[in-house]
């Protein structure tokens, strides 16, 4: 019973051995497939984002689309784009019915509550769809409405477009879907350009704020732009680089620039009819001569650069009138010339008439022609958003087969694993028998040789008693001449203790006679240094109070120049007074002038205050330095001789130090040999005492030794049961001939 109990735990340990390892790799790879399920279950998610999202796409792009035509429609009033925006709204409807089918069989844990929310929110808002029909067609809805409506509603389906973003944390699947999404903002600019100008080239002008906000769009269409190209990966951002190229692209580029140009004109030419009215109406009832300047320049600033057809024989025919006034400024010899005012009231309402046309914008783009051009623009777009949706597809697919081959690889390795346990434990118990058979050679071999051992200690221990007893009879004799050795040893090494106190008092002596004769030099140059140093501050002294002197010559002239400022100061402010309404700002400057010469005037009083207090301050400093000087002069005489005194000393002291170091010579000679005579005497009678240490311990040794080999038997005995006990539990078989030991 005790043997089935021994047999199982060497089993059990042998199981935990291989077993631990087993169970770590597998947990791992059992780990490592639930994360790859997870991770799989996040791409299920994308892929069915991704592709709800290209439906969603294809409604935007065809709501983009009747957004430009409605837009289009209500700045014709009707006129333009009516068949075509029939057909489109078919369009859109038919989307439409399709993103709806697709959203009933959509299973709501693939979305996040924001995407539902959003997406919910969409659907809802397109039920007012058909109303906003109605009011286009009868003209009773403004632009701003029409465009809130339609953008606010493809913004819902973009934003649930984006909040796939969140789904998954793969850095590069988020990184394709940004630059998804910011495509996605950037064609919905696009396409509120597309319906703004739309507008704007249907009734020939920008309505109210649309100029600002169209400019706006292109701000922000073009920071999407931008973000797309940080986020996209290479092949996306090359496929996209050469999709939007081409004569469409630069057509659509020339419109905008149009536009643009034009709208600033008109503001320039707006403002330059204002002013002329503003610079008539000063001529005819207050400031003649201002009016007649500010005419002047007003005429000189018109430019006709890169204006149109139209607009160049408009400008061409108001330059003429504006010629004829340019000269009559220049010929009039009074403000107030009859002719001058009459030419001013003959001509105003033809210059404000031409001033007038060109302050409204001459676009010369065809609406139709627009639309078409930017619609082909946006397809392009829509060529590269139907890339990325594609391109986002492949890379799920891509992972899903990655996950695939993770599942297989992770059960490979959990095979391989079990299979290498089992492999192993058989060589795991292959080594245990080979050891158990080595054991059981290695213990009979043991035991042989304790019995060779015993003999060889007893005969050790009878030599060894022999040896121990002469030993004893010499190292009496050696312990007498030790002791005669080690008196004279001592005395000797209380004279030597002696000297070197002494030689210790003199060397002190003089390494302070050498230090105090060091310090004294150092004092001297010290004191030498001070005397240049305070010869210096008095020279510094003096250039302090010769530039004061200069500074004081300077004050004066500038108080004097103050006086005469304020004296030319208050002349002007005579002057300005006499010149009445036009004198005013000039008397505002006298008087500023007039100002700053007085508080000129307060600060070189406060400087020259400061000056005299400073040569008095150098002066005492003067005196100061003078006195010190003359103080370190006696000093560094003084110091000299002290120099002197310590050389001295320090010489005397070293002539001592040597006589002192003969002495001690000689008597080391002396402690040496005797030092030398009492280690002879004692390491002989340490020899002695170390022979009979090893004979008696060889004499233990052998002692010791014989016990060992009694115990050293025992051990081999209890090593072969052991053996024979291991031999059974692991499965092997006592060999023949091995359970027997010599005695």
């Amino acid at each position: 019973m005790e043997a089935r109990k021994s047999r199982l735990t060497i089993k059990i340990k042998l199981l935990l051995m291989v077993g631990i390892p087993l169970l770590g790799v597998t947990g791992f790879a059992f780990n490592e497939i639930l994360n790859q399920n997870r991770l799989s279950g996040e791409i299920d998610r994308v892929k069915a984002l991704v592709q709800f999202g290209v439906l969603a796409g294809d409604l935007v792009h065809e709501m983009q689309k009747e957004r430009g035509l409605s837009s289009g429609y209500l700045g014709s009033k009707g006129t333009l784009f009516g068949e075509a925006l029939d057909k489109q709204r078919q369009e859109t409807d038919h989307r439409y019915a399709v993103l709806k089918t697709a959203w009933a069989g959509f299973k709501p844990e693939l979305g996040s509550p924001d995407f539902l929310k959003t997406t919910a929110l969409g659907f809802t808002a397109l039920e007012e769809l058909n109303q906003k029909r109605q009011a286009v067609e009868g003209l009773k809805i403004p632009l701003p409405e029409v465009l809130g409506y339609y953008s606010n509603t493809i913004g819902l389906f973009l934003r649930a477009i984006e909040t796939s973003i969140q789904i998954t944390p793969d850095p590069e699947v988020v990184r394709r879907l940004s630059a998804y999404t910011a495509l996605l903002q950037a064609k919905e600019r696009a396409g509120i350009i597309r319906a703004v100008m739309n507008n704007t080239f249907a009734q020939g002008k920008f309505a109210p704020g649309m100029y600002r906000r169209f400019l706006d769009l292109l701000s922000k269409h073009e920071t999407y732009l931008a973000i797309f190209e940080a986020q996209a990966n290479e092949p996306n951002l090359t496929f996209y680089r050469q999709t939007l190229v081409g004569p469409v692209v630069e057509k659509v580029g020339e419109m905008q620039h149009r536009a643009v140009f034009e709208m600033e004109k008109t503001l320039s030419f707006a403002t330059g009819a204002a002013s002329f009215s503003w610079w008539v109406d000063i001529y005819a009832t207050q400031n003649k001569e201002q009016a007649l300047a500010g005419l002047t320049q007003w005429v000189s600033g018109l430019k006709s650069e890169n204006l149109g057809p139209g607009d160049q024989e408009t400008f061409k025919g108001l330059s003429q009138k504006l010629g004829s006034l340019e000269s009559s400024l220049k010929g009039a010899e009074s403000p107030r010339n009859g002719a001058l005012q009459s030419w001013v009231e003959q001509n105003r309402q033809s210059i404000d008439h031409g001033l007038a046309q060109l302050s409204k914008p001459n676009f010369q783009v065809d609406s139709g022609d627009w639309f078409t051009q930017m619609t082909a623009k946006i397809d392009l777009f829509k060529q590269v958003e139907n890339h990325l949706t594609q391109d986002l597809l492949a890379q799920a697919e891509a992972m899903q087969s990655a996950i695939l081959l993770v599942y297989l690889l992770s059960s490979l390795v959990v095979l391989l694993t079990l299979a290498v346990g089992m492999v192993q434990g058989k060589q795991i118990i292959g080594l245990l028998e080979k050891l158990i058979t080595d054991l059981a050679h290695a213990s009979t071999e043991v035991a042989s040789a304790s019995d060779e051992i015993a003999k060889s200690a007893n005969a050790l221990a009878a030599g060894a008693t022999e040896q121990a007893a002469s030993l004893e009879e010499t190292s009496a004799s050696m312990e007498m001449m030790t002791q005669q050795s080690e008196d004279n040893a001592q005395a000797a090494e209380n004279t030597v203790g002696g000297m070197e106190k002494i030689s210790q008092i003199v060397e002190l002596a003089l390494t302070s006679a050498r230090q105090a004769s060091v310090l004294a030099k150092q004092a001297s140059q010290s004191a030498e240094s001070g005397v240049s140093a305070m010869g210096k501050i008095v020279e510094a002294v003096e250039a302090i109070n010769q530039g004061s002197e200069k500074i004081r010559d300077i004050v004066a002239v500038i108080t004097e120049i103050t006086q005469q400022t304020k004296m030319l100061a208050t002349n002007a402010a005579i002057e300005a007074a006499r010149a009445g309404e036009q004198g005013k700002g000039f008397a505002v400057v006298a008087n500023e002038v007039a100002s700053l010469a007085e508080n000129s005037k307060a600060a070189a009083k406060v400087i020259s205050s400061l000056i005299r207090e400073n040569s008095a301050n150098s002066a005492k400093g003067s005196e100061l330095a003078s006195r010190g000087q003359t103080v370190l002069q006696e000093i560094f005489g003084q110091s000299q001789k002290v120099v002197g005194f310590m050389e001295e000393i320090a010489l005397q002291a070293d002539q001592e130090a040597k006589g002192i170091e003969e002495m001690k010579s000689q008597v080391r000679q002396i402690s040496s040999a005797s030092t030398a005579q009492s280690r002879g005497a004692k390491e002989i009678n340490q020899a002695l005492g170390q022979m009979g240490e090893v004979t008696q311990g060889n004499a233990a040794t052998a002692e010791q030794a014989a016990a060992a080999v009694e115990q050293l038997s025992a051990q081999a005995k209890m090593l072969m049961d052991m053996v024979t006990e291991v031999s059974a539990q692991v499965g092997g078989q006592r060999q023949s001939g091995l359970g027997h030991l010599p005695n």
